[in-house]
């Protein structure tokens, strides 16, 4: 079986969720699994949104298993998804815990693989720093990621601060997902990767590849849909169907009583049981805006819920293990 045809395989088997079969690869996946299997890594993956690139965790552990099938792995060992959002943490986490539980049906271990999430209320699990020759995903926001790498590791200790830096400055792939929310972050990880002038000829240096939809950094090492990607018809091709499905925007234009306008719109469009999302400046607002919904929605006040900045992650997370009927 060829290269791509037994990667093609592979990614099916990886993706699966649960007894749903998986994915098969779109063409930029192929492509980009190609470019990691050569060790070519581009600095920016210019994408757009409802791609699928996160899957870029499943392209960087296949094309280091190839690698090491073929006595060459040359990949960075660990894989540090970092994104300053906790929702898309989240994701990307059960996402990687899909990765290992996936991993018999490759005929691997999930003990190959260690996983460990830095983020919020979580506990470090620390499997990430126990063995530094194992493969590992270490997904993170913003902020605990960059602080242990400066050596001042929320929640570490003296001793652990340096293992934490070592072990995320040396041998890993640090994926930057939604880089334009983050430019200061982005431009200090390029500094301390392999690109940067502060680690040449510093044993096998961090490795930067920053992800997304909007980039405005001109880079000649960016990953784009190619024209080849782009071939074919909705019937052959998932891509086209993405970009060719239907979308219906309803412009209303409510020059005063904005939030009554908002609360009378929600409630109509809240009556065929469909899901309403309302989006508003402040907290407040969106406070009194879900008050003013719940006295309309007689018997079903428990359907509206408030999602704010202001809420803390644990908070956030009561918030998604809620049942709305």
């Amino acid at each position: 079986m060829g290269l791509i045809d037994q990667f093609a395989l592979d990614f099916r088997l990886l993706t699966k969720d649960g007894k749903a079969d998986g994915h098969l690869p779109l063409r930029w996946q192929i492509r980009l699994f190609q470019s990691f299997y050569q060790n070519n890594i581009p600095l920016i993956c210019d994408l757009p949104t409802g791609m699928g690139k996160t899957s870029v965790v499943h392209l960087w552990l296949l094309a280091r298993r190839r690698q090491e099938l073929e006595n060459k792995a040359s990949l960075p060992t660990r894989l540090v998804y970092v994104v300053d959002r906790r929702t898309v943490v989240d994701q990307a986490t059960e996402i990687a815990e899909g990765i290992r539980r996936n991993l018999p049906s490759l005929g691997m271990s999930p003990d190959y693989l260690s996983i460990s999430t830095l983020r919020g209320h979580f506990a470090d699990n620390r499997e990430w720093t126990r063995d530094p020759s194992r493969p590992a995903i270490i997904i993170g926001t913003v902020d605990m990621i960059g602080s242990r790498l400066l050596f001042s590791g929320y929640r570490s200790s003296y001793k652990q601060r340096p293992l934490e830096a070592g072990l995320l400055g040396q041998d890993t792939l640090l994926v930057l997902d939604e880089a334009h929310l983050s430019e200061p972050f982005q431009k200090l990880i390029v500094a301390l990767s392999d690109r940067g002038e502060f680690q040449r000829d510093q044993g096998s240096p961090m490795r930067v590849m920053c992800m997304s939809a909007t980039s405005s950094k001109a880079a000649t090492e960016r990953f784009k849909l190619e024209s080849c990607d782009l071939e074919g018809d909705q019937a052959t091709n998932p891509i086209i169907q993405r970009y060719a499905a239907k979308k219906r925007l309803d412009i209303r234009r409510a020059v005063d009583k904005i939030k009554e306008n908002i609360i009378a719109a929600a409630i109509d469009l809240a009556q065929g049981n469909d899901r309403v999302v309302v989006f508003v400046r402040g907290p407040e607002d969106a406070g009194k805006i879900a008050e003013a919904i719940r006295k309309k929605l007689k018997g079903r006040e428990d359907a509206v819920r408030v999602l704010t900045g202001t809420m803390r992650g644990l908070e956030r997370d009561r918030l998604l293990e809620t049942t709305v009927s």
